[in-house]
Protein backbone atom coordinates (compact mmCIF):
# COMPACT_ATOMS: atom_id res chain seq x y z
CA UNK A 1 0.00 0.00 0.00
CA UNK A 2 1.76 3.38 -1.02
CA UNK A 3 2.25 5.77 2.00
CA UNK A 4 0.28 9.63 1.55
CA UNK A 5 1.14 12.63 2.20
CA UNK A 6 1.45 14.14 5.03
CA UNK A 7 -1.89 16.58 4.41
CA UNK A 8 -3.39 13.52 2.51
CA UNK A 9 -5.98 13.03 5.19
CA UNK A 10 -6.96 16.97 5.72
CA UNK A 11 -9.81 18.85 4.02
CA UNK A 12 -9.05 21.49 1.77
CA UNK A 13 -10.38 23.98 4.43
CA UNK A 14 -7.71 22.84 6.98
CA UNK A 15 -5.14 23.17 3.98
CA UNK A 16 -6.49 26.69 3.13
CA UNK A 17 -6.32 28.32 6.76
CA UNK A 18 -2.92 26.86 7.59
CA UNK A 19 -1.90 28.07 4.19
CA UNK A 20 -3.35 31.80 5.06
CA UNK A 21 -1.95 31.87 8.69
CA UNK A 22 1.37 30.72 7.31
CA UNK A 23 1.55 33.67 4.97
CA UNK A 24 -0.13 36.01 7.14
CA UNK A 25 2.57 35.18 9.10
CA UNK A 26 5.85 35.77 6.72
CA UNK A 27 4.18 39.24 6.58
CA UNK A 28 3.58 40.12 10.22
CA UNK A 29 7.50 38.88 10.95
CA UNK A 30 8.76 40.93 7.97
CA UNK A 31 7.52 43.56 9.78
CA UNK A 32 8.16 42.45 13.68
CA UNK A 33 10.94 40.97 13.67
CA UNK A 34 13.46 43.85 13.64
CA UNK A 35 11.49 45.61 16.56
CA UNK A 36 11.89 42.32 18.22
CA UNK A 37 15.61 42.68 17.32
CA UNK A 38 16.22 46.01 18.21
CA UNK A 39 14.26 45.98 21.20
CA UNK A 40 16.29 42.87 22.77
CA UNK A 41 20.26 43.42 21.31
CA UNK A 42 21.56 45.18 23.53
CA UNK A 43 20.50 43.03 26.69
CA UNK A 44 21.83 40.07 24.54
CA UNK A 45 24.79 41.78 23.95
CA UNK A 46 25.57 42.88 27.80
CA UNK A 47 24.98 39.59 28.60
CA UNK A 48 27.40 38.17 26.23
CA UNK A 49 29.85 40.63 27.02
CA UNK A 50 29.37 40.30 30.74
CA UNK A 51 29.81 36.31 30.66
CA UNK A 52 31.52 35.48 27.56
CA UNK A 53 33.67 38.38 26.97
CA UNK A 54 33.90 41.33 24.08
CA UNK A 55 35.20 38.97 21.28
CA UNK A 56 31.74 37.34 21.57
CA UNK A 57 29.85 40.31 22.12
CA UNK A 58 30.44 41.70 18.74
CA UNK A 59 29.08 37.91 17.03
CA UNK A 60 25.74 37.78 18.71
CA UNK A 61 23.66 40.01 16.62
CA UNK A 62 23.56 37.40 13.92
CA UNK A 63 22.13 34.16 16.04
CA UNK A 64 19.85 36.54 17.94
CA UNK A 65 18.45 37.84 15.20
CA UNK A 66 17.81 34.56 13.57
CA UNK A 67 16.72 33.70 16.82
CA UNK A 68 14.44 36.60 17.01
CA UNK A 69 12.73 36.04 13.42
CA UNK A 70 11.81 32.11 14.69
CA UNK A 71 10.33 33.39 17.70
CA UNK A 72 8.73 36.08 16.42
CA UNK A 73 7.21 34.02 13.36
CA UNK A 74 6.38 30.74 15.53
CA UNK A 75 4.35 33.10 17.60
CA UNK A 76 2.41 34.97 14.87
CA UNK A 77 1.84 31.62 13.47
CA UNK A 78 0.61 29.88 16.49
CA UNK A 79 -2.09 32.81 16.83
CA UNK A 80 -2.78 33.46 13.41
CA UNK A 81 -3.92 29.52 13.36
CA UNK A 82 -5.53 29.76 16.42
CA UNK A 83 -7.18 32.38 15.67
CA UNK A 84 -8.35 31.08 12.15
CA UNK A 85 -9.81 27.47 13.74
CA UNK A 86 -11.61 29.55 16.14
CA UNK A 87 -13.42 32.26 13.74
CA UNK A 88 -14.24 29.11 11.35
CA UNK A 89 -16.04 26.88 14.31
CA UNK A 90 -18.12 30.29 14.87
CA UNK A 91 -18.84 31.11 11.85
CA UNK A 92 -19.99 27.28 11.10
CA UNK A 93 -21.94 28.04 14.21
CA UNK A 94 -23.84 31.03 13.28
CA UNK A 95 -24.37 29.23 9.57
CA UNK A 96 -25.88 25.75 10.83
CA UNK A 97 -27.68 27.58 14.16
CA UNK A 98 -25.50 26.32 16.77
CA UNK A 99 -23.97 29.25 19.40
CA UNK A 100 -20.65 28.72 20.87
CA UNK A 101 -20.73 30.63 23.63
Amino acid sequence: MPRGTRNSGRNAFDKGSDMIATASAVLLTFFAAPLAFHTTISAAEAYTYDNYGPTLAGLVWLPWAALSAAITFGGCRMALALTLRLFSARLSGMIFGRRFD
